[in-house]
């Protein structure tokens, strides 16, 4: 009689280990399993298995919330640009944009967003962007002025010094994320290499008689997705800033090429 019930667990032991995945975590289905021939070995390694199940189902429901927040900024900071600049409220820029949102969120912003308070949300990351959103204001500032990043307008010293601080500000962002990271010098080395060949690309570009003409959508794109540390609330003002930054380059004016 002992072995038949033995013999009945491990078939029953087998059956559930050879099953597929997902129906294990299924919790209706685990709860629906014969009791009596679990043994208590194997109902602990299954709770430990649902367990986990629920907490990737949190972080992953967790995370699609703040994507939905992130994306609906996108779309309503758009909105309002175009609105107040009396064109489409619409484009295909913006619905691009839409298309490429889930990208950008899991490189950058969902490091973020998952991370701080709600109270860090508001006053860290909704007010610096929309602040963003009103870039086209910086213009007023003398010295942002007829500041343009293409090489054949940075001419006078202050053009120099400011590009110079802005390249400066991108490493030291990009720094401050590698430096918590799990690999810090592969990763210092790879940005490195990662830079100098962009440039020296750039540069010899430029030499053969190309043109380089670097949107603000675009160097804001690029900072926003260097800039994720979430244990820092100047990293993330950076953050939501250069998204209400580029939310604005690309509703007001479109994706425009860089190079041609």
């Amino acid at each position: 009689m002992e072995k038949k019930e033995d013999s009945l667990e491990l078939n029953h032991f087998i059956r559930k280990r050879s099953s597929n995945f997902l129906n294990l975590l299924d919790q209706d289905s685990y709860q629906n399993l014969d009791k009596n021939v679990k043994t208590k070995e194997t109902s602990t390694e299954d709770m430990s298995i649902l367990n986990i199940y629920d907490s990737k189902k949190k972080i992953y429901h967790h995370s699609l919330k703040w994507f939905s927040v992130f994306m609906l900024y996108g779309i309503i900071g758009g909105i309002f640009i175009n609105a107040i600049s009396k064109v489409k409220l619409l484009n295909f820029d913006m619905m691009f944009n839409i298309l490429i949102s889930p990208i950008i969120y899991y490189h950058s912003p969902r490091n973020i967003l998952t991370k701080i308070s709600l109270k860090q949300f508001i006053l860290y990351y909704t007010i610096p962007f929309i602040l963003g959103l009103f870039f086209r204001f910086f213009d007023e500032i003398p010295i942002l002025n007829n500041f343009i990043l293409d090489p054949d307008d940075i001419k006078t010293t202050e053009q120099i010094i400011l590009l110079v601080v802005i390249i400066i500000g991108i490493l030291l962002i990009s720094f401050i994320y590698i430096y918590i990271s799990d690999f810090p010098i592969i990763n210092i080395i790879l940005v490195t290499i990662h830079f100098l060949v962009s440039f020296i690309s750039m540069y010899v570009f430029y030499q053969s008689g190309g043109k380089i003409h670097i949107h603000h959508y675009f160097l804001a794109l690029c900072i926003m997705l260097l800039s994720r540390n979430p244990y820092s609330n100047v990293v993330t003002i950076i953050h939501g800033f250069s998204y209400g930054v580029y939310i604005e380059g690309i509703s007001k004016w479109g994706i425009d090429p860089l190079f041609w």
